[in-house]
């Protein structure tokens, strides 16, 4: 009866830190994703404030808390290496073991990739 017990609080302890910790990275993940995206294509003629509300937007789109503020973004010059960079860091407080909060800090640094096909690009 005493293994048995164990085993389970063993499981449940497993569960429930699997349960705490993997929507973040699940979130972190997608984000990532749609922030390389935007730093891929970040529109035509892209000028710095929209692509910053566009970054709010999509951290909005996935719960996150985050401003134009948090965000460092460089565009592609013109006539130089065209690709746009987008950092971005942010904290998330995940409680693996019961009673023990443990902050976790998910940085981001995408640089879209440069045309590959020149001006036929979107």
């Amino acid at each position: 009866m005493v293994k048995t017990t164990l085993k389970l609080v063993i499981v449940g302890l497993i569960a429930n830190a699997l349960y705490q910790v993997v929507p973040p990275y699940y979130t972190f993940l997608q984000f990532r994703d749609a922030i390389k995206e935007l730093a891929t294509y970040p529109g035509t003629r892209a000028q710095l404030p929209a692509v910053l509300l566009k970054c709010e937007k999509i951290a909005k789109e996935y719960g996150l808390d985050l401003t134009g503020d948090d965000f460092t973004v460089k565009l592609a010059a013109p006539g130089g290496p065209q690709t746009t960079t987008i950092d971005v860091s942010y904290e998330v407080v995940m409680k693996p073991i019961p009673g023990r909060p443990q902050p976790h800090v998910f940085a981001i640094h995408a640089v879209g990739d440069a045309p590959r096909f020149g001006s036929l690009t979107p």
